[in-house]
Formats: structure tokens, sequence, C-alpha cells
């Protein structure tokens, strides 16, 4: 799992490195309440930016859009929170990691 998103890392656009980075973050630390993930923010943009090879803008930027698409429902100083089946829909058509961990469903 960790190689398809290295992978990703090197070859895709911002917003699929971005995708791919918070369903990786779910896969070991988020959880699913009423349809809503729950991403823990485990890293700061800069550093997300660091790992991607983005910018930090290109992160802020792109958090923004995916939230104004409704993909992302809101994001607070501890969590991302995103709409678990436009999340999942988008990382389909994108070709992105498969299958998410520790809900409580």
């Amino acid at each position: 799992m960790i190689g398809d998103f290295q992978k990703s890392i090197v070859i895709e656009s911002a917003e699929t490195k971005i995708l791919n980075y918070l369903k990786w973050v779910s896969i070991k630390h988020g959880q699913i309440k009423s349809g809503v993930f729950m991403i823990p923010r485990r890293h700061t943009q800069e550093e997300i930016a660091d790992f991607l090879s983005l910018s930090r803008e290109t992160v802020t930027k792109t958090m923004h859009h995916l939230k104004e698409t409704g993909i992302l429902t809101s994001i607070s100083k501890d969590h991302y929170f995103a709409d678990k089946e436009l999340f999942e829909q988008k990382l389909s058509t994108i070709g992105g990691l498969v299958g998410l961990y520790g809900t409580d469903e």
C-alpha cells in the first residue's frame, strides 16, 4: 500500500496527491461517524507540501478547492472532515488507494 502512495506522489496531480495523502492518513488513524470521515491532522500543511513535493500554497488552495466541491465538509484545528460518499467516489475516479479502516459502522 505505501508503494502505491509513494508512486502517486511522483506522477499525479496536486489534488490526487492530497486525496491519496488524506486516504492514507484515514486508513492509519481515521474514523467514520454518520457518513463523515474524521481524518486527524497529523501534519502541518507545510509538512504535507514537503512530503508530496508541492508548495504550501498549492496544498492550501487544493484543500480549499476540496472544501468548495463538498469533498471536505470542514477543516478544524485537529481534523479534516470528508463526506464519505464523495470522498470515495472521487478516489475511485482517480484510481486512489483502496479500502478505508477505522469505521465504527
